[in-house]
């Protein structure tokens, strides 16, 4: 309820130059828990430190001003006595209803200064007591309020002039003021503290609604403080909790604290249905009641379910795949995929993640793979009676080949004001590198050189790569003798031509060195009959970037089989990585492929009639090598077309913009 005053401001009536104690009346209609404030002035200063007794507390000593506060009792007397040894004093009391009974006085603030009050800053609501006391001696009869202010009282008493005012407050710095006609005096700012109510029932937070909780982990609870004192705040908590239908409670159990929570640890729970309930204390320290229970169920989490395709280590050769497992029970599951690093799930990086689904008979779940050739963890986990099972998980190597892209031809046609849109596909391409891009290991590949094997290791390395995650690391360990390097058999026809490719990063180069393509044909006894001199096309000495090297040969007559070689040209110390590394038909070295390119499915084309954005699908599901005759363009209107060829593993490849 709001502060208001009780009764009118008494003034002390005593002789005033008499030595003897000053008494001051009681106001009228103070009852119990009612605050009185007192205060006291002499007008000489030889007051020395006033005094009372009946409980009063000294809250200002200011020489020769004073002043005093109490709650009041169940019984207290007409009036009260301020013991002193001056003459010329006088003294005021002004009673208030509504303070609070555990703190009433929240701050205070003094000055001497001609009847000036400071300002004062709250920690709580209320009202804020302007004091003033002047000596009478310049025969101003009473002293006039501040502006804004309520007057509670201005008189005279022993020869000094007595006044106070109050205003409402809420929490925060509140401004001083003057008191009209004061002259020369004192001044105090008193600010009395709403009566303090107990808190509200807390509202529980969680658990809550009969929810799961897994009985082998911490369990917190939580709650929101609430309190009808604007502002108020949590000093300490009760939390008491028991089976459902069992008694007594358990606790309660007490935590000093402004924090909403309470931290219960594994195993604290038997499996079954429990209530709880907390109970809070405000900052001063009075406690509220006891919330309504809330419930929760204590139970511990299914099993996980067993992954049984794909396979753990297995490798992906189309863009899509089927994530299937086996469970006991479930009523629901999740399913996600995350990014592999150095072997272990990364669940900081997740690619996909389909979230609850509600599914109790399912145990099945598509996914495909928009970015090729890189390891990812397929994970799937259960839920039953509202407790998760622990991810299971399989890791998996994704590794299509996407079809080659298509070109366009576009043709305009004016007699019908249409274009004709040709989609042509490519010849496809295979590629008889068996282990083009190293991404598990370094099986097809050997070291070769000068010396019969060469003189160099070859390792699968994570640290660089030009298509997917690993390469090849080649490095020369000795100078002793000629070039040095890797090398890669593959069979071939005599008399077919045949280009390979690889891309080669130099990361250090010996003296004059450099890496080059190699093509060495030998026959059916294993005889070496002749090698390809690599040309401009076929050598590097550009370090620290990927060039793609190739080198063109036709098959000698006797020819069976071939090693393709990337080797250094000299004796150097020279380390160098390969990656997509291609041998093929013909004489050009086709975009890579990691294997055989599959051929294209089915089509869609897309146009847009700006340089820039994604434009618009004009059509779908055409034949791979179709012809569109597009008629929905406008004369005079320039239009740009691309083509998306679908292969049947779920890979795609993109044409470039038509100019």
């Amino acid at each position: 309820m709001p502060i208001t005053q009780v009764g009118a401001m008494t003034f002390s009536t005593v002789n005033e130059f008499s030595a003897g104690p000053t008494t001051i009346n009681r106001p009228t209609g103070v009852v119990q828990g009612d605050l009185v404030v007192v205060v006291f002035k002499s007008q000489t200063g030889q007051a020395g430190d006033p005094t009372m007794g009946d409980g009063f507390t000294r809250l200002i000593l200011s020489t020769p001003t004073a002043v005093f506060y109490k709650l009041t009792g169940a019984s207290e007397p007409s009036s009260w006595s301020i013991s002193h040894s001056a003459d010329y004093r006088g003294a005021a009391a002004v009673a208030f209803r509504g303070v609070s009974l555990l703190s009433p006085v929240d701050a205070s603030a003094y000055t001497a200064s001609a009847g000036t009050f400071p300002g004062v800053t709250s920690t709580r609501s209320g009202v804020q007591l302007a004091l003033a006391t002047k000596n009478a001696g310049d025969f101003v009869p009473i002293m006039g309020y501040p502006a804004g202010y309520t007057g509670a009282g201005s008189g005279q008493a022993g020869g000094i002039l007595l006044a106070a005012a109050f205003v409402a407050r809420a929490i925060g710095t509140h401004p001083g003021g003057n008191f009209t006609d004061a002259g020369s005096g004192f001044g105090a700012s008193v600010f009395l503290a709403d009566a303090n109510a107990v808190p509200n029932a807390p509202t529980l937070a969680y658990p809550t609604g009969n929810v799961t909780i897994d009985r082998n982990l911490l369990l917190r609870f939580t709650w929101n403080f609430s309190d009808p004192d604007p502002g108020d705040t949590q000093s300490k908590y009760d939390i008491q909790y028991r089976l459902v239908g069992a008694a007594p409670w358990t606790g309660p159990f007490t935590g000093v604290t402004a924090f909403s929570f309470h931290d219960s640890g594994p195993g604290t729970f038997a499996a079954g249905a429990w209530e709880w309930q907390i109970r809070t204390y405000d900052s001063l320290g009075a406690v509220g009641p006891y919330s309504a229970s809330a419930f929760f169920t204590a139970g511990s989490p299914p099993a996980g379910p067993t992954v049984t395709a794909p396979v753990n280590g297995s490798t992906l050769s189309t863009a899509s795949t089927t994530l299937v497992w086996s469970s006991p029970t479930q009523d629901a599951y999740q399913v996600r995929k995350v990014a592999d690093a150095a072997g272990v799930a990364d669940t900081a990086t997740v690619y996909f993640d389909t979230g609850t689904v509600e599914q109790a008979s399912v145990r099945s779940h598509p996914l495909t793979f928009p970015v090729n050739t890189q390891y990812e963890h397929l994970q799937v986990r259960v839920r039953t009676s509202g407790l998760w099972s622990a991810w299971a998980s399989t890791r998996v190597l994704v590794s299509f080949t996407p079809p080659a892209s298509p070109t366009l031809t576009v043709t305009p046609v004016s007699s019908t004001g249409s274009l004709n849109v040709a989609i042509v596909q490519p010849p496809i391409t295979t590629n008889l590198v068996t282990n083009s891009s190293f991404e598990v290991n370094t099986t097809g590949w050997t070291t070769t050189g000068a010396n019969l094997n060469g003189n160099g290791t070859l390792t699968r390395s994570t640290v660089r790569a030009f298509s997917g995650s690993a390469s090849g690391r080649f490095e020369a360990t000795t100078t002793a003798v000629g070039y040095n390097g890797v090398r890669h058999d593959a069979p071939v026809t005599a008399g077919t031509t045949y280009t390979v490719s690889a891309y080669v990063y130099l990361e250090t180069l010996g003296g004059s060195d450099m890496v080059l393509t190699l093509l060495t044909w030998f026959n059916s006894a294993g005889a070496s009959l002749a090698a390809v001199t690599a040309g401009a096309a076929g050598r590097t000495a550009v370090l620290g970037a990927w060039v793609r090297l190739t080198q063109t040969g036709v098959a000698p007559a006797g020819a069976v089989s071939v090693a393709c070689q990337v080797r250094n040209e000299t004796a150097g110390l020279t380390i160098f990585h390969v990656d997509a590394a291609q041998f093929e038909t013909g004489s050009t070295a086709t975009t890579y492929t990691g294997g055989a390119t599959p051929a294209a499915l089915s089509a869609d084309l897309w146009r847009r009639e700006s340089s820039t954005g994604n434009g618009i699908r004009v059509a779908a599901g055409l034949l791979p090598a179709a012809t569109y005759i597009d008629r929905t363009v406008a004369s005079g209107q320039v239009y740009e077309y691309r083509a998306v060829s679908f292969a049947a593993n779920g890979a795609s490849a993109t044409s470039a913009w038509t100019p």
